[in-house]
C-alpha cells in the first residue's frame, strides 16, 4: 500500500478552526490528507467538505460531552489510532499538543511515535504559559523538543524564544505565516453604533494588561470621546471582578463591558466584527491567536510593539504599534483609528492579509515535508 502524504492531527480537537484551515491549505497544495480530531460540526458548519478525510476513534464532541474525562478518553483512543496508522503517512504534522499544560502524556506518546515515523512536525503556537514563564508546560516542551521534531511557528519571535531556551538546532524551527482565520464564513452581521466600539476578545487573563485598556478608557472619557470598551471572554472571577472595581474607581464604569464567559465561535465573530478596533496591550507575547483572528475579520488592530505583533501589524497601516506599557501611546493609536478613513484601514489589513496566507505557508513547509 502506498503511503499518504501528510496525517494531521489535533487530538481532541483544541484548535479545530486552526487545524481545519491548514489541513485544506496542505490538501490544496496537491498533498494527500487526514486528519486525526473530533470534527467539530458547530465550528466548521462552513468546512463541511474537509469532513471527508477526518478519523477520529471518539469524538467527545459529538456525544456532547466536554469535561476533563471525556477530553482524556478521547486523547487516549485517537492517540492509539495515531500509533496505528503512523507508518502509513511520509508526514505527520501535530497542530496542538492536547495536554501538555498538564502532564507528560503528549511527551510519552511522542517518544513512541518517534519510533516509528522519524518525520515528525508539531506547531508550537507558544513556547512558555502566558502569565508563567517558569512553568511545568515550559519543562515538558523542553523535554519535546530533546525528541528532535520540527517546530514549526508563526514568528521569529518564536524562534527567538525557542533557540534561547530549548535544546533545538536553527534548521529544525520553520516559520510560517499564520494565514487568516473565519474569511469563508458567511455571516449576517449588520452592526451599527454611533459610539465607537473599542475591544478586546479573547480570555481575560493578566498578561494582557486588561488594566492599560481602563487606563486608556479613562483618558478618552476626560477628552470626550463617546466610546464603548468591550472586554469579551473567560477570567478568573477574581481577576475579573478586580477589572470592574478597578472601572468604578476611575470612574468609567458606564462606558465598559465586560462579559466573563466562554464565547462561541458566533460570537468571536459578531465581536470583532463590530470592533472599530482591537487592543492588544500584552505584557509579553510570542504570537497572538487574538490579533490574527481580528485582522481577518477586518478590525485593525491596536497593541504594543513586543514579541510577534509588530510581524502582523503594520504601523499605521492595518493597526497601530505603541510603546510597551506607554498608555498614552494606546491613545494616540485609537485616535489614530478614529482619524483615518475606513477604506485606507481595509487596505492595509487586506495587504497584511495576503502577505501572511495559508498558501505561502504550505509553500515554505513543503520544503522541509
Amino acid at each position: 500500500m502506498s503511503k499518504k502524504d501528510v496525517l494531521i492531527v489535533d487530538l481532541i480537537g483544541s484548535i479545530p478552526i486552526y487545524t481545519a484551515y491548514f489541513a485544506r491549505a496542505v490538501h490544496k497544495h496537491g498533498l494527500k490528507i487526514n486528519v486525526i480530531s473530533p470534527f467539530k460540526n458547530d465550528e466548521l458548519s462552513q468546512l463541511t467538505q474537509l469532513k471527508k478525510y477526518y478519523k477520529s476513534t471518539f469524538d467527545h464532541y459529538a456525544i456532547g460531552s466536554n469535561t476533563k474525562l471525556a477530553k482524556l478518553f478521547s486523547w487516549i483512543l485517537n492517540g492509539f489510532l495515531l500509533i496505528w496508522n503512523s507508518n502509513r503517512y511520509k508526514i505527520i504534522h501535530i497542530t496542538w499538543l492536547s495536554l501538555l499544560t498538564a502532564n507528560n502524556f503528549d511527551y510519552y506518546l511522542l517518544k513512541w511515535l518517534i519510533r516509528i515515523n522519524s518525520k515528525i512536525f508539531i506547531t508550537i503556537h507558544q513556547p512558555y504559559e502566558h502569565d508563567n514563564y517558569e512553568n511545568s508546560y515550559r519543562k515538558r516542551l523542553i523535554k519535546i523538543a530533546a525528541l528532535n521534531p520540527f517546530f514549526v511557528v508563526h514568528s521569529k519571535s518564536t524562534k527567538k524564544d525557542l533557540l534561547k531556551d530549548f535544546p533545538l538546532k536553527k534548521d529544525k524551527i520553520i516559520i510560517i505565516p499564520h494565514g487568516p482565520l473565519y474569511q469563508n464564513y458567511k455571516s449576517d452581521i449588520s452592526h451599527k453604533s454611533e459610539k465607537l466600539i473599542i475591544s478586546m476578545i479573547g480570555t481575560i487573563k493578566p498578561y494582557k494588561r486588561v488594566e492599560d485598556a481602563l487606563k486608556a478608557s479613562k483618558i478618552l472619557k476626560s477628552e470626550g470621546i463617546n466610546f464603548k470598551l468591550l472586554i469579551a471572554g473567560k477570567g478568573e472571577v477574581g481577576y475579573v471582578n478586580s477589572l470592574v472595581e478597578k472601572s468604578r474607581k476611575l470612574n468609567i464604569e458606564n462606558c465598559v463591558e465586560i462579559v466573563n464567559r466562554f464565547l462561541t465561535q458566533d460570537e468571536v465573530i459578531f465581536y470583532n466584527k463590530s470592533s472599530n478596533c482591537i487592543l492588544a496591550p500584552y505584557e509579553r507575547i510570542s504570537q497572538s491567536g487574538a490579533v490574527v483572528t481580528a485582522l481577518s475579520l477586518g478590525a485593525p488592530v491596536i497593541g504594543y510593539s513586543i514579541g510577534g505583533i509588530p510581524e502582523l501589524v503594520s504601523h499605521k497601516k492595518n493597526g497601530y504599534l505603541a510603546e510597551h506599557k506607554d498608555v498614552s501611546d494606546l491613545v494616540n493609536g485609537i485616535k489614530w483609528v478614529i482619524k483615518t478613513p475606513k477604506s485606507k484601514i481595509k487596505s492595509g489589513i487586506e495587504e497584511r492579509l495576503k502577505e501572511n496566507s495559508w498558501e505561502k505557508a504550505v509553500k515554505t513547509l513543503r520544503e522541509f515535508y
